[in-house]
């Protein structure tokens, strides 16, 4: 799972990522989004058609869910805070192959995901209903 681990939100003492989503947090204008982090399995199982799947971690989070309806394909944007991606005391890193859960529903994550330097958020488009293996 890709973490933050040597890389800091840190600037002249100061968490980035911490500030913006307190000040985002505080202004009431964020939802509970659930990272579905997708590892692959580093041992194999005893049935070959099951061997070959990921492992799905879950992830809790905020951040923000703008729904979009693409061509017929339900999706949106979403802007998830780093500093609320945080699993056994590391940041997490979305990645292309995770998907992300809004209001019990999930969503596979579509395209680019772009970070600031900073690590303090992350944002992309989704398309789903997804799976969630």
């Amino acid at each position: 799972m890709p973490l933050r681990a040597p890389h800091t939100s840190t600037l002249f003492g100061l968490d980035l990522a911490g500030i913006v989503a307190g000040a985002l947090q505080s202004a009431g204008g964020l939802t509970e989004i659930v990272l579905l982090k997708r590892t692959p399995r580093e041992v194999e199982t005893a049935s070959p058609a099951h061997g070959s799947r990921s492992i799905t971690t879950r992830i809790a989070g905020r951040g923000t869910f703008e729904a979009a309806d693409a061509g017929g394909r339900a999706g949106g944007k979403v802007l998830l805070l780093g500093a609320s991606l945080v699993s056994a005391g590391a940041r997490v890193v979305p990645e292309e192959g995770d998907a992300i859960e809004v209001a019990g529903v999930a969503y596979e994550i579509d395209g680019t995901i772009e970070g600031d330097p900073a690590g303090a958020s992350w944002s992309f488009a989704v398309a789903g209903p997804g799976r969630t293996r």
